[in-house]
This record gives C-alpha cells, sequence and structure tokens, in this order.
C-alpha cells in the first residue's frame, strides 16, 4: 500500500467525473497538497506462497 500526497497535475486511475468535479471546486487541487491518493497491488506476493 502507498499513500501518496497529489504534488503534480498528472492524474492516474481517478475516474473522469471525480476529476471534473474537483477541477470544478479548485483549479489547483492536483498540486497544492491538500488531497491524496492510497495506490495498492492486491497481488499476492511469490515470496510469501509455499513451496
Amino acid at each position: 500500500v502507498s499513500f501518496r500526497t497529489l504534488k503534480s497535475n498528472p492524474v492516474v486511475g481517478i475516474p473522469a467525473e471525480i476529476v471534473a468535479k474537483l477541477d470544478k471546486e479548485d483549479a489547483k487541487w492536483r498540486y497544492n497538497g491538500t488531497r491524496g491518493t492510497i495506490q495498492s497491488v492486491l497481488a499476492p506476493s511469490p515470496l510469501l506462497q509455499a513451496e
């Protein structure tokens, strides 16, 4: 799991309607540090699998 504060323009994985809503509410939301994302990869780790 990765917690990241948004501090740049590119946005990946956020639905377009959410991006549009945030753009309307705060034009600087992508880089002003007031919002963030939580990212995760939910695949089993090969290191944890039994041999």
